[in-house]
């Protein structure tokens, strides 16, 4: 189950929130520490006055949904790659 957080890098960036609400629900409660942390960093949380706290990392700075769809490169191990040939 714990596969299915770094699965959301898959997710279309529109049902990102609504996605990681579903996990929140079916993810055992010994994995709260690791859904706390993903969701203060990767996808966001209401703070303590009511608001939308955004993550610390944009949803654009890790999402690859569209980047898979069009076939892009989803690391940069293809510059490494060149630049260790060099």
């Amino acid at each position: 189950m714990c596969r299915m957080i770094p699965a959301m890098a898959f997710v279309r960036p529109d049902e990102v929130l609504p996605v990681f609400e579903e996990l929140e629900e079916i993810l055992p409660e010994e994995l709260d520490p690791v859904v706390k942390y993903f969701k203060k960093n990767y996808i966001g949380q209401v703070n303590r006055r009511g608001n939308f706290a955004p993550p610390l990392f944009a949803h654009s700075l890790w999402n690859v949904y569209e980047r898979t769809l069009n076939g892009a490169h989803r690391t940069n191990n293809f510059a490494e790659a060149a630049n260790h040939r060099i």
